[in-house]
């Protein structure tokens, strides 16, 4: 099964961003709101596209995320890699988390290989 999924704005939060606070001693880990509505982005894209049953056995996925081109650079400049944050890593965590939560498959082990 392949399939495209465009969003239409730049990723705005990533996995790595979680916020702490203290209780009684404990440390409590929360998701903060901008990745909350970054992972509602995501889902709200991935429904339309998830299948009907979970993906079982092993998985090959292949991501893209796509940022627009700085203002500064002009049209004919090759285009740039993006090299700042946020880092590609924190970006697929967050990206797997909803595929998991849309029941893509059971469980974001079955990934035996990935190019993004």
């Amino acid at each position: 099964m392949t399939f495209k999924i465009h969003l239409p704005k730049e990723p705005t939060g990533t996995a790595q961003q979680k916020g702490v606070s203290f209780q009684r001693g404990r440390a409590r880990f929360y998701e903060k709101p901008q990745v909350r509505v970054q992972r509602m982005t995501y889902v709200y894209a991935l429904k339309p596209h998830r299948p009907k049953e979970p993906f079982k056995g092993p998985i090959s996925l292949t991501v893209s995320f796509v940022y627009p081109q700085r203002k500064t650079q002009k049209m004919k400049e090759p285009l740039e890699w993006k090299g700042t944050v946020p880092d590609l890593d924190n970006l697929l965590k967050l990206f797997l988390d909803a595929m998991t939560q849309c029941r893509f498959w059971e469980d974001d082990k079955q990934i035996v290989h990935m190019e993004a």
